[in-house]
């Protein structure tokens, strides 16, 4: 008798290059995974982040079975199973490193999506209008080699400009000295 495995549920928007350039609520970006530059959709409304076969045969990651099925649905109504992924894969966007779980679908045209769970994770902000994807702003870096660095006026106008957000902290430092008096 067969082994049986539950099954969950699964949505992504769009699993073809043409039906993501018509829409408007995805936003296209490059990662890097293992040092190679992949472009990867950016879609909140996507359970998991996907990974095309093709991306996984040409970066040689390593497939593993899954102990669940996947059922992933578009909103067309198509939907296929599957209980492969690659698991605790490295990226880097915005010069942060992560990891990613990235469940093997079939995609036509698109390397990678990236849905709620990772977004979720690194409280990525998506800007629609704008076709952006930011991540909060940290004084400590998560890649090794980079180092704590400030910011000029013109360097943070340049990215409000470019649709990241803003927080200014003034901090004041006093001292009393009682002289006796």
């Amino acid at each position: 008798m067969a082994e049986q495995r539950a099954t969950i549920p699964g949505r992504v928007f769009a699993v073809m290059k043409e039906e993501a350039r018509a829409s408007s609520n995805l936003i296209k970006s490059i990662i890097s995974i293992y040092g190679n530059r992949i472009e990867a959709l950016f879609d909140s409304r996507a359970t998991h982040s996907f990974i095309s076969k093709e991306c996984v045969d040409r970066l040689k990651l390593e497939l593993k079975e899954l102990p669940i099925i996947i059922k992933v649905t578009t909103p067309s109504g198509l939907s296929s199973n599957t209980s492969r992924a690659c698991q605790r894969v490295e990226i880097v966007f915005e010069d942060r490193v992560s990891v990613i779980d990235l469940i093997c679908i079939f995609i036509k045209g698109i390397d990678v999506i990236v849905g709620t769970d990772w977004l979720t994770a690194n409280n990525a902000t998506l800007n629609y209008a704008r076709k952006l994807v930011s991540l909060p702003m940290s004084l400590t870096r998560t890649t090794s080699t980079e180092q704590l660095r400030f910011l000029s006026v013109v360097q943070a106008k340049k990215l409000i400009n470019q649709g990241y957000n803003a927080y200014i902290v003034v901090c004041t430092a006093s001292s009393v000295y009682d002289n006796g008096i």
